[in-house]
């Protein structure tokens, strides 16, 4: 799951209501969230951190 966003709180609500919705359609296996949060001071293409968590998820799908 990736999660993008332009607040400066955390991200814990937009999760949650994420695996919800996951949940009511069948799917139980989610993997951790790689998110990029206060994109309205750092767009999700300079966040380190969230570029590697992509990297992650594709690691995971290659395999």
């Amino acid at each position: 799951m990736i999660v993008v966003g332009g607040g400066d709180g955390n991200i814990n609500k937009a999760y949650d209501t994420a695996c919800c919705l996951l949940r009511h359609m069948n799917v139980y296996d989610i993997l951790p969230v790689v998110f990029s949060h206060n994109t309205n001071n750092k767009p999700a293409k300079e966040d380190e951190t969230a570029l590697l968590g992509v990297k992650s998820i594709l690691r995971y799908f290659n395999e």
